[in-house]
């Protein structure tokens, strides 16, 4: 069903408190923490100003839903970042509150309000019921062009499942996905979700929240944390809802730290293409044991076959390199600059030769 194109006064508007961005709270969040959240860790700042130097849109209107309500105020589901760089754009008193925080960034927004044209009302699609415009956000955030950050995709994923009730096939529908997708996703948030209620430290998890979901598409780190096996075949949300067992609640500890860092250390991982060296770490026990006392991947990792797999890897690609080369030699590229290349070659291949033969005798 379609939504009732509208006008709406902006201070007839609600920020939502179920807005994917805004991490979740005990407590039902009243609108003036719901703006300080987006000022503070939004930048609204570039949103206020294309609207102080071009107006609103009137092209692209918030979207909202009337939840059975007969007149205003009503909640902004989809614009929550342009409504409150509205409000502060509009609203002295919602600068006031910004400026009890941050002096200078009220400042900046007074001096946009003074710029800005007059906006009293702006275009609003309308829409019955919130969970009209799933499908909306879902192809806009997580699959389409403007998307969120990836905690923020896995927040309103995860919402699919438990506020919806949809199952995984359901929810890759409303998003645009696949049902792996939304299994994956759902699981690492259960799994965030888990470490939070545990008291483990994820404060820096919002940032590094890509590697972290990456991490546990790897095997052997689902292990190390207690996923099991059956627990991988499961396509029910109900047995995934706690996949890390009780006496595995410390490794979650120890990865999240390895993948994010804590409050006294920095990560051991850059970025998602080391999760599965990590894997390979987890998996002896020996390197395991080295990372936790240095927190040293790479060396940690020497413990492991993964140097001598990067050994074969490489040497695999060379000798394809070269065997490619051969079938091309010919009177036209038997060149000055290809024999040099040559020499060049057979005296690294026997440099590599003896570097074998070396490490072979020290063992």
């Amino acid at each position: 069903m379609g939504g009732e194109a509208t006008t709406q006064s902006i201070q007839d508007l609600l920020l939502d408190p179920r807005n994917p961005r805004i991490p979740p709270a005990d407590h039902l969040r009243t609108q003036d923490e719901l703006l300080l959240l987006l000022a503070r860790d939004y930048s609204l700042l570039e949103i206020g100003e294309s609207i102080a130097q071009n107006n609103f849109f009137q092209e692209e209107p918030l979207a909202g839903a009337f939840d059975g309500r007969e007149e205003p105020p009503y909640t902004v589901v989809e614009g929550n970042r342009r409504l409150a760089a509205l409000k502060l754009l509009t609203s002295e008193l919602a600068r006031d509150l910004l400026r009890a925080e941050r002096q200078a960034q009220a400042s900046e927004w007074d001096q946009l309000a003074e710029a800005a044209p007059e906006i009293l009302e702006v275009p609003v699609v309308m829409y019955a019921q919130r969970d009209e415009l799933l499908t909306f956000m879902g192809y806009r955030h997580i699959t389409g062009v403007r998307p969120w950050r990836p905690l923020a995709k896995a927040r309103f994923t995860h919402a699919l499942i438990e506020e919806e009730g949809m199952d995984f096939r359901d929810a890759a529908q409303t998003i645009g996905s696949k049902p792996a997708y939304v299994r994956q996703a759902y699981l690492a948030h259960r799994v965030y979700l888990q470490a939070k209620v545990a008291g483990i430290d994820v404060t820096n998890l919002e940032g590094a929240y890509s590697v972290f979901a990456r991490g546990l598409q790897n095997t052997q780190l689902r292990r190390f944390i207690g996923i099991t096996s059956v627990l991988d075949r499961s396509m029910e949300p109900n047995e995934l809802r706690e996949p890390v067992p009780a006496e595995s609640i410390d490794k979650l500890g120890e990865l999240i730290s390895w993948i994010s860092g804590d409050e006294h250390h920095a990560a051991v991982t850059q970025d998602s293409r080391q999760v599965d060296e990590l894997g390979l770490v987890v998996a002896v026990e020996e390197a395991c044991a080295l990372l936790r006392r240095t927190r040293d991947l790479s060396q940690a990792l020497t413990l492991t076959s993964a140097p001598e797999q990067r050994v074969i890897e490489g040497l695999q690609v060379a000798l394809e390199s070269l065997s490619g080369a051969l079938r091309d030699i010919t009177p036209l590229t038997a060149t000055a600059q290809v024999s040099d290349m040559v020499s060049r070659l057979v005296v690294l291949s026997e440099e590599v030769r003896r570097a074998v033969d070396d490490a072979a005798e020290a063992e």
